[in-house]
């Protein structure tokens, strides 16, 4: 994947980008190959995902549950997880769009 050209923007911008599905990254985070992205709020059934496995015992499988949308992330070494932001990346003006 390769960045915009040269070019940095506030995190209300990115914001705007993830909201259309859009990958994007930091000049500031050394790991290359970092990225968030936006997951989607979305209705699944308990036990038909990896994500909703851990629910089973706690909910019945196949009831229905509202997954709330999130930001994920790539990390430096390939793996994803839930971004949590720090104040400097809310506050960064080096946001750029991956290509």
């Amino acid at each position: 994947m390769k960045h915009e050209p040269k070019t940095a923007y506030p995190f209300e911008q990115a914001l705007t980008w993830l909201k259309g599905g859009r990958k994007i990254t930091r000049r500031g985070w050394n790991g290359q190959g970092m990225y968030i992205y936006l997951v989607p709020e979305q209705s699944i059934a308990v036990g038909s995902t990896d994500d909703t496995a851990v629910l089973m015992g706690i909910k019945a499988e196949g009831v229905r549950i509202t997954m709330a949308a999130r930001i994920d992330m790539q990390y430096a070494n390939g793996d994803f997880g839930v971004w949590s932001p720090t104040p400097e990346d809310l506050l960064a003006h080096d946001w750029n769009l991956l290509m």
